[in-house]
């Protein structure tokens, strides 16, 4: 019984660490984050940005850091943007020894500080 309690409060102790290590490079991901979420302005193939969309209610960003399309219209301007955003948080969570999603429930958190941030 103490065993398990030891391997259990061991194991916490390293998610917290791995926790803390992602949210040292909190200002570089910070950064990128403001990046990915303008994705698609310098490709003439995406007429929008997630900030447009955003802005004008035809999408919001999941707790998870990605878009979701509220407009089937943008449907397709969200997938690649997601997708472009998934390939990201998982060579940052490769590179930070941490999983995808805690990446992108970081970004999440950091783009709810930037002006046309629309939640879901």
């Amino acid at each position: 019984m103490l065993r398990t309690c030891i391997d259990a409060a061991a194991s916490i102790h390293r998610a917290t660490a791995k926790e803390t290590k992602l949210r040292t490079n909190l200002h570089s991901l910070f950064l990128a984050a403001a990046m990915i979420a303008g994705i698609g302005a310098a490709s003439p193939a995406f007429a929008q940005t997630a900030e447009e969309m955003r802005g004008d209610g035809r999408a919001c960003e999941q707790p998870d850091g990605y878009l979701r399309a509220l407009n089937p219209a943008v449907q397709a301007a969200v997938d690649a943007i997601n997708a472009q955003r998934r390939t990201f948080y998982q060579t940052r969570a490769t590179a930070e020894g941490v999983d995808a999603a805690s990446v992108g429930a970081v970004f999440a958190v950091e783009l709810q500080s930037q002006p046309t941030y629309r939640g879901c």
